[in-house]
């Protein structure tokens, strides 16, 4: 793993370029965003999805939750959210709330748009959502430092944006909007 320093506010060329070549040759990018540290891959990539799945030690009916930069990249995802959605989306986009939405054959989809300048450039520069969630095995703890991850799950990511102690520490607010009303899950 190669682990390199990283400021999430000003995001450097040179680190968002490598960040994007680890992703588009199916590699696992961890990195810091507005809440805690995040497991980073190409969504198009399942060799890149699978090893998520293996390193989080998570259950594969367990859907991996997608980063966007942008309402209008909600489309790549196929989700339309109506306008009561949008209306909540635009009052809590960007920041620290994932919502459900209903994609294509009626699957329920993880989303959020985080406040961090970092990751909302590299989805720009990907040009696609990013897979994501937090970076510990499933059932540990989240963390918004770099120190704190945990050494078996860092073994098997490509590269590390280390900007040492970022991020509240805290998960994102997890809100269905497939529901009337909408539903707080955590």
């Amino acid at each position: 793993m190669r682990r390199v320093r990283c400021d999430p506010a000003r995001p450097d060329a040179a680190v968002l370029a490598e960040a994007l070549a680890v992703l588009s040759k199916s590699g696992l990018v961890v990195a810091p965003t507005d809440t805690v540290y995040g497991l980073l891959a190409h969504p198009d990539h399942p060799k890149a999805i699978d090893r998520i799945y293996t390193l989080k030690k998570r259950p594969h009916d367990k859907p991996l939750p997608y980063l966007v930069d942008s309402m209008a990249r909600l489309a790549q995802l196929e989700v339309e959210p109506n306008r009561e959605q949008r209306d909540y989306l635009s009052q809590h986009w960007p920041g620290a709330t994932t919502v459900l939405l209903t994609g294509k054959d009626g699957v329920k989809l993880g989303l959020r748009m985080p406040d961090c300048p970092l990751i909302l450039e590299l989805i720009a520069e990907l040009g696609r959502p990013l897979a994501s969630t937090s970076a510990n095995p499933s059932g540990k703890p989240d963390t918004n430092s770099a120190g704190r991850l945990a050494g078996e799950l860092l073994d098997g990511v490509d590269l590390l944006l280390d900007a040492g102690r970022w991020g509240s520490g805290r998960a994102s607010t997890v809100v269905d909007l497939t529901t009337s009303p909408f539903a707080f899950l955590r």
